[in-house]
């Protein structure tokens, strides 16, 4: 279907995109560097966002795309 299509053709640019923003924030949220103890709080809580966002976005979204819009059961 469209969705399984869609799902295998936007997977490897989802996963990069989080990669790069995880490898990016990791940094900081691991508290290295001067000063980054008081945003160690703020990166741990965007990586989490960003991490969820991605397999929600990539598992749980299209399922139930594919749950809601199924093709009617002939009666």
């Amino acid at each position: 279907t469209a969705i399984r299509e869609a799902v295998r053709v936007r997977f490897r640019p989802i996963l990069l995109t989080t990669l790069t923003a995880v490898l990016g924030m990791l940094p900081t949220a691991l508290g290295w560097g001067l000063g980054a103890a008081p945003e160690q709080g703020l990166a741990l809580v965007i990586l989490g966002g960003v991490v969820w966002s991605s397999v929600l976005s990539t598992n749980l979204i299209p399922a139930l795309y594919l749950h809601w819009h199924r093709a009617p059961r002939a009666t």
